[in-house]
């Protein structure tokens, strides 16, 4: 009865081994579509406070202090959708992503980069809730720094 019991444990461990890979890269495709989208988001942001900030379009300072906040959000959730463990391979292959390896070989680095871009969005809410134009201008340009200087490290320049 033992060796029984033995051959169908061993039997369902090699169908989940098996089952293993195709879960780990629906989970990884799932992971990226997220990121992807969080990103899409913070850059949709970026774009429109750079827009107000350069006056090519009216904005209130209620909307920069939004969007800001909106960014400052995201940022909380980067370090979630790039940990270790959802960067394991590309088990099917087919996973494009801009993301660089640096994200994963040198972490620290990577969250000092969210670090800077959590104050950045928190300076221009702060900035926007002032409604000093200036200030805003500013502020703005900071931000996009920070996210210019992360995506100079972590990401493959889009062609």
């Amino acid at each position: 009865m033992a060796f029984n019991r033995m051959g169908i444990i061993g039997g369902v461990g090699l169908v989940l081994a098996a089952l293993a890979p195709a879960a780990l890269a629906q989970d990884q495709a799932k992971v990226l579509e997220q990121r992807q989208a969080l990103m899409k988001g913070i850059g949709g942001n970026m774009k429109a406070l750079n827009e107000i900030a350069k006056g090519d379009r009216e904005g209130e300072p209620q909307e920069v202090s939004r969007r800001a906040r909106e960014i400052n959000e995201s940022a909380k959730r980067i370090a979630v959708l790039f940990q270790p463990e959802v960067h394991i391979g590309n088990v099917s292959g087919d996973l494009k992503t801009t993301a660089k390896p640096e994200i994963w070989t040198e972490p620290e680095k990577f969250r000092g980069g969210v670090a800077k871009l959590d104050k950045a969005s928190l300076d221009l809410a702060a900035a926007a809730d002032s409604g000093d134009k200036e200030q805003i201008r500013t502020a703005v340009a900071d931000l996009a720094k920070t996210c210019g200087g992360c995506h100079e490290v972590f990401r493959v320049k889009k062609q």
